[in-house]
């Protein structure tokens, strides 16, 4: 089947095409760019009372770190949630970006607006907020707004919370299974002798 271009954005030079069905765009404040996230696979979309997306993913470019993950948007609780597995495919952390995001119907194209400030859970149950410095450099060079950056840090703050407490995935049985995508392929621990 022919792949359509139903959309295409101009976003700072960049040319964005959403294909066939629902497509994310993540704008990033620093470094200012627009990417579409056209290899994640969405496994989920809820639109009503709650906004949430699921999707499930390959490292945009190849890392040592990382070899695969999936998300879930609560998009209305302005926070993404992402489980890490490393290179052997085991877990290793949630990392939350706190964001913000608009949705066009029309395109059916969410842009998803990193607000800079993250929240990390490691697989030992150490919680950080990180990258507030960032933030506040933003907000002093006026890259971003101050509404946002209350919002920013209220929601970091909630969902550190939240992650003391573990409820900051309402949804959590849903994900127990989640298998890698297609494309991932395990690393063979090396043993030493």
């Amino acid at each position: 089947m022919e792949s359509k271009i139903r959309l295409k954005v101009n976003a700072g030079g960049i040319t964005l095409m959403c294909i066939e069905g629902i497509s994310i765009i993540r704008r990033r404040i620093i470094p200012k760019e627009d990417v579409l996230l056209r290899g994640d696979e969405l496994l989920l979309e809820m639109r009503g009372e709650r906004n949430i997306l699921v999707t499930r993913w390959l490292p945009i470019k190849p890392r040592n770190d990382i070899g695969w993950g999936f998300s879930v948007y609560m998009l209305d609780e302005h926070y993404k949630a992402s489980a890490m597995y490393d290179v052997y495919g085991n877990f290793y952390q949630w990392y939350c970006d706190i964001i913000k995001y608009d949705y066009s119907n029309e395109n059916k194209c969410y842009t998803v607006v990193d607000l800079l400030v993250d929240v990390v859970k490691t697989s030992d149950g150490k919680i950080k907020i990180i990258d507030e410095e960032e933030l506040i450099e933003a907000q002093k060079q006026g890259m971003i707004q101050k509404e946002d950056f209350n919002l920013a840090i209220g929601t970091a703050r909630i969902v550190a919370g939240k992650m003391k407490n573990e409820s900051f995935m309402p949804l959590y049985g849903l994900f127990d299974n989640i298998e890698p995508p297609v494309g991932f392929h395990p690393k063979i621990p090396v043993h030493k002798p």
